[in-house]
């Protein structure tokens, strides 16, 4: 089996990221965001997103 043949990983993650900021968008998945964390105003990069276990619901 090929890497493009295997399932991607998936876990449940909250994402922890500075007010007046967004995540980026993925380019690749529709609907999917990327861990960098994007100025809302002019959409510069600022850096990447804290990522921790979601809490269990």
């Amino acid at each position: 089996m090929s890497d493009n043949e295997r399932p991607p990983n998936r876990r449940l993650v909250e994402a922890v990221y500075p007010a007046g900021t967004h995540l980026g968008y993925s380019r690749v998945s529709s609907n999917g965001m990327r861990g960098n964390v994007r100025d809302d105003r002019d959409n510069s990069l600022i850096g990447q997103a804290e990522l921790f276990d979601a809490p269990d619901r």
